[in-house]
């Protein structure tokens, strides 16, 4: 599949910029694509986050920098007409998130036994 400028800018830009809107404010409706609708917020679990980080000692940076903003961090949805899923992850945020991010050593996925490896940041989602 080859890069497609027009659904970048109709559709994918409009999904990031609604994962970063209901990250700086949860109860905001985010402007989304035609025919798409919101379903629910991913947000991580503040328990697992603490232990995490606790965990990870002076590994945890990109644990911290992902829920500096809050626990929110995008959204997923659908578009039943197009039979289509999507979740949305805002990106990095200060540079804080920007340094942890050099950091992209895989690991395996806790929470799911032998479902592959995600950066770090992701053990709490």
């Amino acid at each position: 599949m080859s890069f497609d400028p027009t659904f970048a800018r109709t559709v994918m830009l409009p999904f990031v910029r609604a994962a970063y809107a209901v990250t700086a404010d949860p109860t905001h409706a985010p402007q989304l694509p035609d025919g798409f609708t919101q379903t629910a917020l991913l947000e991580a679990d503040m328990s697992l986050v603490t232990e995490l980080l606790a965990s990870l000692g002076d590994k945890a940076a990109p644990v911290r920098a992902m829920t500096a903003g809050g626990t929110v961090f995008g959204l997923m949805g659908q578009s039943k007409a197009a039979q289509t899923a999507f979740v949305a992850f805002r990106g990095t945020l200060g540079l804080e998130g920007w340094l942890a991010d050099f950091d992209a050593t895989a690991q395996p996925y806790l929470p799911l036994p032998k479902f592959g490896d995600v950066h770090v940041g992701f053990q709490a989602v």
